[in-house]
């Protein structure tokens, strides 16, 4: 093999795995735009207030975006407005009881889907579809005037 042939292979095969990789770590935001991912909260970051709810964002945030992603104790943490009652928020561990997977919020289809094994659960974690057994955690979530507010139990 000729030194100009290796070197060709050896670019179309990095750029392979680069445009796999991309593609990957995009497919999971069901078109969501790039401006609608928000960075993780960590709540240990934030100020507690006296009755154990902790700020973790507004409302016009959340509505932009769809939902807000929280870390609690490392765990990651979905805090959705629930469909059915607009002025009700939902916070659900975003780890599938199945495997670990981390689960995406289908607001068309107002369920949790886990897109490694095709587990589903409503929003209150219970469990729609399995291969998953066990519900997803909840968290107390609730909005004042327009403030998302989150409790770490």
């Amino acid at each position: 093999m000729k030194r100009r042939n290796f070197f060709r292979w050896v670019g179309a095969s990095w750029f392979v795995s680069v445009l796999l990789n991309v593609t990957a770590a995009y497919s999971n935001q069901k078109g969501k735009s790039l401006s609608a991912i928000k960075k993780t909260v960590l709540l240990s970051d934030l100020p507690t207030r006296s009755d154990g709810f902790v700020v973790v964002g507004t409302a016009t945030v959340l509505d932009q975006a769809g939902f807000l992603k929280i870390q609690i104790a490392g765990n990651p943490v979905l805090v959705i407005r629930d469909p059915a009652q607009k002025n009700t928020l939902r916070a659900v561990g975003q780890t599938c009881t199945h495997a670990g997977c981390l689960v995406d919020w289908n607001a068309e289809e107002k369920k949790l889907e886990c897109p490694c094994h095709d587990s589903e659960f409503s929003i209150d974690g219970k469990v729609l579809q399995g291969p998953a057994k066990k519900a997803l955690p909840i968290y107390p979530a609730k909005l004042e005037n327009n403030t998302v507010l989150l409790k770490s139990n």
